[in-house]
């Protein structure tokens, strides 16, 4: 089962500029979600901390659509811009590209990865109301009530979604999705009883299920989340354990010069010693990404890659 998803920086390829000119405008950071999301709320944090680091503003714009396909194509189609950058994730990287036959980019080919921000579980989580309060009432449920359960997701196409398919058929039962416009309207509707269950990202559901507004009945880690341990894994209700993290990744146009990508980021770790957006990742239930070199390109020596938890 899918488990954990991570968000990483991408950016496009880069032309020849004078190394010590860059940033020399705003820089545009594209979230391919709606606001109020997971990836929305880490890229504000982070976004405010570059900003301030590198002296530029560093402006999020929100492109939502087709399960993150159109934030990623906008960056795909601009290889000459250096002050673009996108926060992805396994939606627009893993799993569109799988998933729809005329995804507009190459997903491996057309980008190259800046560094992983961050890892974060999901949760199954209900309405209070609903009489459930377990994985196993909740699937007595929906046997008894045969496709009259569903859930909601951030939209078509996102890990949320598949998460949900793969624990309906897992156990055997239908679970109908519902996809949403983002987070936000999906929590509404789970929230006033409109809709039965939700799968979100831990950290924008978890405000909800602490105030109660939510129940929690599972996490998809192989371990309890440290933000809920008296929530049980999908594993421990006697669903398989989830294999490794998956996620998307920030990549340059093949053939870019490795030279002018070397030149054009190193400002970049400049930001990422930050303590303050460092400190903002665990009370949104986050795992900050690798900060090893090791997983550094020889290429890109003064940069951070993509790393582990």
């Amino acid at each position: 089962m899918l488990h954990r998803r991570a968000l990483m920086l991408s950016a496009a390829a880069l032309p020849a500029f004078a190394q010590n000119s860059w940033p020399d405008r705003p820089i545009r950071w594209i979230v391919n979600f709606p606001p109020g999301g997971a990836a929305d709320t880490l890229s504000r944090i982070l976004a405010q901390a570059m900003g301030n680091r590198l002296g530029q503003p560093v402006v999020v714009e929100n492109r939502p659509g087709a399960g993150g396909a159109l934030g990623a194509d906008i960056l795909a189609k601009a290889p000459g811009d250096h002050h673009l950058v996108m926060m992805s994730s396994a939606a627009s990287h893993g799993i569109g590209p799988v998933l729809y036959r005329n995804t507009p980019y190459d997903a491996v080919a057309d980008f190259i990865h800046v560094r992983l921000v961050g890892t974060f579980p999901s949760v199954l989580a209900v309405n209070p109301d609903l009489p459930a309060r377990d994985v196993a009432e909740f699937l007595a449920l929906m046997r008894a009530r045969p496709g009259s359960i569903s859930y909601g997701s951030g939209g078509n196409g996102t890990l949320n979604h598949l998460l949900g398919q793969v624990f309906g058929r897992a156990a055997g039962v239908e679970f109908t999705h519902v996809p949403y416009r983002g987070s936000a309207p999906a929590l509404t509707d789970t929230i006033s009883g409109t809709l039965p269950a939700i799968m979100e990202s831990l950290p924008i559901a978890l405000p909800h299920l602490r105030a109660g507004r939510l129940r929690p009945l599972a996490t998809s880690e192989a371990e309890r989340s440290p933000a809920l341990p008296d929530v049980p894994t999908f594993a421990e209700a006697g669903f398989p354990p989830p294999p490794p993290p998956i996620g998307s990744a920030s990549r340059c146009r093949p053939g870019s010069s490795r030279r002018l990508w070397r030149a054009g980021m190193e400002n970049w770790p400049l930001c990422w010693p930050m303590r303050a957006w460092w400190s903002a990742l665990p009370p949104l239930a986050c795992v900050r990404g690798g900060w090893g070199r090791r997983n550094t390109p020889p290429w890109c020596a003064p940069n951070w890659s993509a790393g582990g938890r």
